[in-house]
């Protein structure tokens, strides 16, 4: 017996200290590229910094490029929920007494790296919601760790890395308050609070409402709980309370109060006669054998999300290059005016083709996920909010692109459902482990620990990359 404990303890040791490494070498990744990358590189970062400085300089928030703006100044990501925006000029502000004009940038990067810290505690305790595998955990926070998409997020500012650390985090608070049995009102009303504020970073930060709103209703009316339904009207009545001015601005300002995206409001399809149907179904498999990075066409829905995910396929992390002002024999020049060379192109391909057996490993634990629901006689309602939370973000991506169908502008990015990754991780996991054994969670570490090692030379940026 003393020594079955003595193992166990052992065994949890090495499981702390590798959970330890993990967390620790995603943030040397992190820290030195924050060093050496530049936000103005990046998707829209130049636009994220503009409006932060504008919010730190004046305390007023930015008009888009169509408005008379008293100052002349203009950023078409002027209609984003400011919540972000506050929070950055309040650190650029506090790091203002001990920074310098060319360390500002700098300090400014490094609340992503806090943000990367504060997504793997909430994996770390989301997983401790869903799992008693302490094996498990570590893979969900080896995957918020290193997983392309939510690493290059972490290099230059941009709202959505937090936004989708909130998701995760009212995903936790909703599982382990057990808010949906609808009756803990004090608990519930906090997390309506920090949902709604959490709607300010970003307005992708209400699917964990919409989907905890459809378990209150399919439960309520199964079981009967009149509490499901003051759960409803309590948790809507604090959101619309929180989120009353913002919309009240946005509609004075920008002519609509709820949109996704007030930049291409007169370029919206209808979502029946949208020419991105055929991009939803189109097939593309140049992404996976011969070109990884944008723009690869014809435009597959399924081939971009892929990339995207996995690699870098949008260029983020390739050599700024913009105006061609370096040459180079090896060099591969990319469309998006970006430099690439051999070595990183068949880095990112195998990125891709890795990323395919991960998907299967996902489908997989899914699938044993689902054919658990099947075998029950009662399906919980912890699994539906989990569920609709897994169908709701791949349907977010797909609404984005049937509303906004210019998969050339970049509308179908992993990282805007990035929370999925890790959730995904952890549920085919835990369904995995439950229907196959421990042999699962070895295959599992093998397929995360290849692409770790091949996707290191891309993820770990050097000077003069």
């Amino acid at each position: 017996m003393e020594r079955e404990v003595l193992i166990t303890k052992g065994t949890q040791r090495w499981q702390y200290l590798f959970l330890f490494v993990v967390v620790f070498c995603g943030l040397l990744v992190r820290l030195n590229n924050l060093t050496i990358y530049n936000t103005w590189w990046s998707e829209d970062g130049g636009a994220h910094l503009l409006y932060v400085e504008k919010v730190a300089r004046d305390w007023s928030l930015p008009m888009m490029d169509y408005q008379p703006s008293p100052s002349g100044e203009t950023n078409y990501l002027a209609w984003h929920e400011p919540g972000y925006y506050v929070l950055m000029a309040a650190w650029t502000w506090l790091g203002g007494e001990f920074t310098s004009s060319d360390t500002r940038l700098d300090w400014q990067e490094l609340f992503q790296v806090l943000v990367y810290l504060f997504s793997v505690w909430v994996v770390w305790r989301l997983a401790g919601e869903l799992t008693g595998s302490r094996c498990l955990k570590v893979l969900g926070v080896l995957v918020t760790a290193f997983l392309f998409v939510g690493l290059k997020l972490t290099a230059y500012l941009n709202n959505e890395y937090l936004a989708q650390s909130l998701i995760l985090f009212l995903i936790y608070l909703f599982l382990h308050w057990r808010l949906f049995e609808g009756e803990k009102m004090m608990k519930l009303a906090w997390w309506s609070v920090i949902l709604a504020l959490g709607m300010l970073v970003k307005l992708t930060v209400v699917l964990p409402g919409i989907a905890a709103g459809l378990v209150w209703v399919i439960f309520g009316l199964k079981d009967r709980r009149k509490k499901a339904f003051v759960s409803i009207l309590l948790s809507t009545f604090i959101i619309l309370c929180l989120q009353t001015p913002w919309l009240v601005y946005k509609k004075q300002e920008f002519g609509k109060a709820w949109t996704i995206n007030v930049f291409e409001k007169d370029n919206q399809q209808s979502l029946l006669a949208s020419t991105g149907w055929k991009t939803l179904v189109q097939l593309n498999t140049q992404v996976i054998y011969s070109r990884p990075f944008w723009p690869t066409t014809p435009y597959s829905f399924s081939a971009i999300l892929l990339a995207d995910i996995f690699a870098d396929y949008y260029g983020v992390f390739s050599h700024p290059g913009q105006f061609g002002t370096i040459t180079g024999s090896d060099l591969i020049f990319l469309p998006s005016k970006r430099y690439t060379d051999l070595s990183l192109w068949q880095r990112n391909l195998f990125m891709i083709r890795w990323g395919l057996l991960i998907v299967l490993s996902w489908s997989i634990g899914l699938g044993a996920w689902f054919w658990s629901w099947y075998r029950q006689k009662k399906i919980e309602s912890r699994d539906v909010f989990l569920g609709l939370l897994l169908l709701g973000g791949i349907m977010a991506l797909v609404y984005n692109l049937l509303r906004y169908p210019y998969p050339e502008r970049g509308v179908i990015k992993a990282s805007f459902v990035f929370y999925l990754w890790p959730l995904l991780t952890l549920v085919a996991g835990q369904a995995g482990q439950i229907w196959a054994g421990r042999w699962w969670l070895a295959v599992n570490y093998f397929l995360w620990f290849i692409y770790l090692i091949f996707s290191w030379p891309v993820i770990w940026l050097l000077w003069g990359y």
